[in-house]
């Protein structure tokens, strides 16, 4: 089965993988890489992990935006990324899409009220802010 993959945020830490996944190994694995040089050199420190068994592969620690670019491929990968909102848009009063709150994430915000003023979403009735937390809980703290 071929993957193909890209993860990341346009115009940051964006990684795109093609491969072929079969018996849950990976083979001819090619990995294109964009973003700050903390990032290249994440990647290519965890560049031989993808030569092992993928339920296997490590999870980089941490909360920056290249271990969770790095973390959601990996989950991918082990089919286990479940994010707890899906949906397109995550704030219907002010039209935020899930993907602008994502960013957020991406870029620092671990409270409601930062994606608030990163994106607007929570700011109007309030009512996405449940799902703003699950997400900052599950990008975050995964």
């Amino acid at each position: 089965m071929q993957v193909d993959l890209k993860v990341g945020r346009d115009g940051g830490d964006q990684i795109s993988m093609l491969a072929q996944k079969s018996d849950d190994y990976l083979s001819n694995v090619e990995i294109n890489i964009v973003g700050k040089s903390s990032f290249l050199s994440l990647v290519h420190e965890w560049r031989p992990h993808f030569g092992k068994k993928i339920d296997k592969i490590p999870l980089p620690e941490g909360a920056s935006e290249e271990a969770l670019v790095l973390k959601e491929l990996i989950l991918r990968l082990q089919d286990k990324w479940e994010p707890p909102y899906t949906a397109e848009e995550l704030c219907h009063c002010r039209l935020v899409p899930t993907a602008k709150v994502q960013e957020a994430i991406l870029l620092g915000a671990r409270e409601n009220q930062t994606v608030g003023q990163m994106t607007s979403a929570g700011t109007g009735c309030g009512t996405c802010s449940k799902d703003i937390d699950a997400m900052i809980s599950y990008y975050a703290k995964n």
